[in-house]
This record gives structure tokens, C-alpha cells and sequence, in this order.
């Protein structure tokens, strides 16, 4: 009777070539050899384990539902059944976020399954589980760390002067004013992030090309010289924000500006 002296592992040794020989007590003795092969069944008893536990996805905001986001894998050592291993989003991954992507079983693929809004959110963790088919199964977890990348879907919206249809705001400007004087700023904003929120000004037209200039970076508007007789007492100017996306969108504003009377001034109104 062979009996094991220890505990077999498939994983380690999947099988064994045991040679017997029988010897009788004969004089002379005799004897004869056989080589007995013994094969190890598997059971399941190791769970998949997956390539990396943590793993680190970008998306671009507004992708449509059903693009790839990541992949993920895991490996079982068992043999069959035991090895096969099936992929789901864990139960204890938060109800709401658990339904912004989808799994394929098989694969471990992961999709999306609505649209993103880097706005609205910029990063999430889902919990995925790998299950084999043994019986009973065996099981792993990683995570999954999802990061909304920023597309440049926000134009600039200007603050400040407001403009109301049918009413645009005027300043007033002494008819002294020097050269470099701040007749008023432009304020803007962008929603979006990064270099897609980078704010440029630039006057695109005015009454005067030469009588006013526009910080690029500040919104500021100042003189470019002294005012003379021969500029008009109203004066317009619109102004151009744009931002620095990849393909940029930008706003406009017309600055009214009213010079003041002065020594140097007769106007007729």
C-alpha cells in the first residue's frame, strides 16, 4: 500500500513516477519492477488573483456611452473549472457610482455606461471582483480608480461690465486722462481647467484703433495716448476673450466709454 507522507499540491506537482520493486525472500531472491503513475486532481483552492490592486484609468469628459476605459486582469493558478474567472463590479462599491460603468464578464473590460462631466465630477472608485467556478467559488478584489479628464467645453463668460440686452454699461473718462490711464477691466471666467481656462483679451474693433489698448492677460483697458479735439466724446470698444483650448471658443463684450468734458474739449453732443 502506498500512503502520502505529506500534503500534495497540484499547483507545485501535478503528478509523481513512482517506481516499486517486489522482492521475495528466496535464495536466490527474485524480484520484478513497476512504475505506478500517480496523477493530483485539482481542487480549488486558490483564489484568482489580480495583476495589479490598484488600478488607474483617464477618461475624457463627454465620450460616449460603451467606450473603453481600462482593462483589467487576474489569474488563477487551479486547474478547469476551478481556473475559469468571472468578472463583476463589487456589491460594496457605492450604489451610484457602481452604475457609471459596465463590466464585460469574461474580459474584465470595462465601459462607460453614461456621460462624464469633468465639472460636475473629476474623479471616482469602483471595487471590481474576480470569482472563479469552483465549488465554492474563490474570490479577489481590486480597485479601480477613474479619473475625468477636462475637455475644452466651456467658453468664457464675462463678469463684468454686464451687459443686458438693449443696455450696455458706460464709463466715464476724464478728458485730462494720460497715457497708460485704467479706464476699466474686463472680468471673465471659464468653467473648464487648466490651459482650457487661460483667459487672453483683445480689442477686435473700436471707434479709435489707436486711443485704447487691453492687458492680454488682465482684461485691463487703458489709454494709448492723451485724448485729442478730434476723438469722439463716445467712444466703443469690443473686446474679445478667448480661451486656450485646443480648439478654442471665446466670448465678446462692447466697453462704452464716454469721455468727460475738459479744457481741451468743445464737443457738440
Amino acid at each position: 500500500m502506498l500512503v502520502t507522507d505529506g500534503i500534495l499540491d497540484r499547483e507545485f506537482q501535478p503528478e509523481y513516477n513512482i517506481t516499486v520493486t517486489a522482492t521475495d525472500a528466496g535464495s536466490p531472491s527474485l524480484s520484478s519492477v513497476k512504475v505506478i503513475k500517480i496523477v493530483v486532481h485539482d481542487i480549488n483552492d486558490n483564489p484568482p488573483t489580480f495583476t495589479q490592486s490598484e488600478y488607474v484609468a483617464n477618461i475624457l469628459e463627454n465620450q460616449p456611452v460603451g467606450t473603453s476605459v481600462i482593462k483589467v486582469t487576474a489569474e488563477d493558478i487551479d486547474d478547469g473549472s476551478n481556473a475559469k474567472i468571472f468578472y463583476q463590479i463589487s456589491r460594496d462599491t457605492n450604489s451610484e457610482v457602481s452604475s457609471f460603468l459596465t463590466i464585460n464578464t469574461e474580459t474584465g473590460e470595462l465601459f462607460t455606461s453614461r456621460l462624464f462631466d469633468y465639472e460636475l465630477s473629476v474623479h471616482f472608485q469602483i471595487k471590481v471582483t474576480a470569482r472563479d467556478g469552483g465549488d465554492p467559488p474563490l474570490s479577489s478584489t481590486c480597485t479601480v480608480n477613474v479619473f475625468i479628464k477636462d475637455q475644452n467645453d466651456n467658453a468664457p463668460v464675462v463678469l463684468y461690465p454686464v451687459q443686458t440686452t438693449g443696455f450696455i454699461a458706460e464709463d466715464i473718462v476724464p478728458a485730462e486722462a494720460p497715457k497708460g490711464y485704467l479706464v476699466t477691466k474686463v472680468v471673465a471666467v471659464d468653467a473648464d481647467s487648466g490651459h482650457n481656462a487661460w483667459l487672453s483679451y483683445r480689442i477686435i474693433h473700436a471707434t479709435r484703433p489707436d486711443l485704447f489698448m487691453v492687458g492680454l492677460h488682465t482684461g485691463e483697458i487703458r489709454t494709448m495716448r492723451a485724448f485729442v479735439e478730434d476723438d469722439e466724446p463716445k467712444q466703443t470698444v469690443l473686446v474679445s476673450v478667448t480661451d486656450n483650448g485646443p480648439e478654442s471658443l471665446s466670448a465678446t463684450i462692447t466697453v462704452s466709454v464716454v469721455i468727460g468734458e475738459g479744457a481741451c474739449f468743445k464737443r457738440t453732443l
